[in-house]
Order: structure tokens, then sequence, then C-alpha cells
């Protein structure tokens, strides 16, 4: 997700729908605004995903308890976020949103964190 915001034009397609440009171009302002969130959104998905990548590399994988779930909770953060906005919109507008992303990665912070306890 990090990477598809970080290089994506906007508006994406269910930002366009949402907003009602689908046919029409946003305004210059608009398309600013839009650019400078999804790159900023980007890299801030896309370092938080080195950061945990970095995490489950050597202080998880040498078994550190505290690492491993700070890990879990900044993931989780992230993932319940961007799970549960995009579906409340999803579900007020009927435009599908990617919720289903964030969703899925949180049922893998999960799995791994079981499988670190185990």
């Amino acid at each position: 997700m990090g990477l598809k915001y970080s290089f994506s034009a906007p508006p994406m397609r269910y930002h366009a729908e949402l907003l009602g440009t689908e046919a029409d171009p946003p305004s210059d302002g608009l398309h600013n605004v839009l650019t400078a969130l999804y790159r900023a959104f980007g890299g801030v998905l896309s370092g938080l995903a080195v950061a945990i990548f970095s995490l489950a590399l050597w202080p998880i994988a040498d078994g550190n308890l505290p690492a491993a779930i700070g890990a879990f909770f900044a993931g989780s953060i992230a993932a319940m976020t961007t799970t549960l906005t995009p579906l409340k919109l999803e579900r007020a507008t009927g435009v599908r949103t990617p919720w289903r992303i964030a969703a899925g990665l949180e049922v893998v912070l999960v799995a791994a964190m079981i499988a670190f306890l185990l």
C-alpha cells in the first residue's frame, strides 16, 4: 500500500468515484492536495513496513518480546485505522475502498504474534 500511494496518480479510481470526478478531472488545488496526501501516506506506510521488517529480522528473530509487542501494536494501529475508516466510508457510500488489504495485514500481524509466542 505504501508504494501504491507513493507512486499512484491522484485521484485513484475509488477517490474519483467518491468525489464525483470520474469524467472530469479534479481542480488543480484538489489534485495538489491529494498528491501531497498520497505521497505522505505512502511514505508513512513504507517507513512502517521497513521498521517492522527490520524488527522482525533482528530483535524479534532473537526472541525480544518488547520488540515483538512494539511491532505488533505499531502495525495493528496502522492496519486497524486503514481498515475501519475505509470500511465505514464504503458502507456509507457503496464505493468499493481498499480496506481489505489492511484487514489482511492485521491477520498477518496476529498470526505472526501468535507464532512468536508459541
